[in-house]
């Protein structure tokens, strides 16, 4: 059975890899938290790439999350401006939030995952309401169709 790694169960392990992120020097790693010089070797080869690769995971997680909810927070907006413009009986402005809600739905999609992006190929979904009934280009398959609808509820 392999040896815990003695840096990963080293109470101040935060500390060492901060150092360690930081360059400082192993001479000094060592000496300030009783450590030896293999044992932050092996630890910097072995652990660190990982603790590295999950905190990168870690914060794109929370900022896809954010960017999500940023969208999702835009998309209510901007149905709320069109459904105001509607009822005021402004056409310009209904027809400029409509545009501003179908790119806001394709971001939504391309957040959740549920619409890929292809570049030029990515397919364009035309979004109108109609007496506030979602109403979608012809074409759009069904699962993008559901996610439009789910996203919209959200």
């Amino acid at each position: 059975m392999p040896r815990t790694c003695t840096i990963c169960s080293h109470p101040k392990r935060s500390e060492i890899d901060t150092a360690l992120v930081r360059s400082t020097s192993w001479r000094s790693i060592v000496e300030q938290f009783g450590i030896s010089m293999g044992a932050l070797a092996r630890h910097k080869d072995r652990h660190l790439p990982v603790t590295i690769a999950h905190a990168k995971e870690v914060r794109e997680t929370e900022l896809g999350e954010s960017l999500l909810g940023e969208a999702r927070r835009l998309h209510a907006r901007a149905t709320n401006i069109l459904e105001q413009a509607e009822k005021a009986g402004h056409l310009e402005t209904a027809l400029k939030a409509i545009k501003e809600v179908r790119g806001l739905l394709e971001l939504l999609g391309k957040l959740s995952g549920q619409l890929e992006d292809r570049g030029a190929g990515v397919q364009r979904i035309e979004v109108v309401y109609v007496d506030k009934q979602l109403v979608l280009s012809p074409g759009v398959p069904k699962s993008i169709a559901a996610a439009t609808e789910s996203a919209l509820k959200t």
